[in-house]
């Protein structure tokens, strides 16, 4: 595996306190036999000499999750489709750039990011505004299908819709293996031009297929970002 970071034209790294870059990894083996991990790490830090002609914007990585934290959350079994969502305030103004996404793809999903509370267009839906910060998902069976849920927040609320992320995973030897998601083709500019000021809304709202046995699940998304000011 290798990961390379390349950041916007006109944003850059912090770098305090004399320290390197850092980087946070974890590794889930569950075949049950042995193999070797070697890990490389490598980085290079440009400092221009004539540092008066340097404009660049400090960026910071903000993560947002479903769960409203970096737990993973529960889609119960034998429950039909499922959604969970949650929305987060914008401390102040700013721009997002670049963007990452995350899922655990074994169990087929979809994740919109909408502009506006999730409450605003679920609520009418789901007859609750009860996040998925309890630690599980909740069920869709007693109102429709997760096509019926997003064929009404498109209706009512498209202009809000930022981007559409799609799971992916293939099964090969009845094993699933993850592969890289899909976006839909407005994603990258939406999210690369989103101007937010002090208290915009950004809601994650995720849709499970359903499952015959308890799924610990995980949504995502990993913004570069920068603020005018911090609070």
């Amino acid at each position: 595996m290798c990961v390379y970071r390349k950041h916007s034209a006109d944003v850059g790294q912090v770098k305090q306190h004399g320290s390197d870059i850092w980087v946070d990894l974890r590794l889930d083996h569950t075949l049950g036999s042995e193999i070797q991990i070697v890990l490389e790490f490598g980085a290079k830090w440009i400092i221009p000499r004539d540092r008066s002609s340097v404009s660049l914007r400090p960026a910071v990585d903000l993560s947002f999750h479903t769960s409203g934290s970096v737990r993973v959350y529960i889609v119960p079994a034998n429950v039909g489709e499922t959604v969970a969502f949650h929305t987060y305030r914008m401390p102040c103004a700013g721009n997002f750039h670049k963007v990452v996404f995350h899922t655990h793809a074994q169990l087929k999903s979809s994740l919109w990011i909408l502009n506006v509370a999730a409450s605003r267009v679920l609520r009418p839906l789901l007859n609750t505004s009860a996040d998925s910060s309890n630690g599980k998902a909740v069920p869709l069976s007693h109102i429709g299908s997760i096509k019926d849920i997003q064929t009404s927040i498109y209706i009512r609320a498209s202009h809000s819709i930022v981007c559409r992320y799609q799971s992916h995973a293939v099964v090969i030897d009845h094993q699933s293996y993850t592969r890289s998601g899909l976006q839909d083709k407005f994603c990258t500019a939406r999210w690369g031009r989103w101007r937010f000021v002090k208290d915009d809304y950004v809601s994650l709202i995720a849709f499970n297929d359903a499952t015959g046995f308890e799924f610990h699940q995980h949504h995502a998304v990993n913004v570069e970002t920068t603020f005018d000011a911090l609070p």
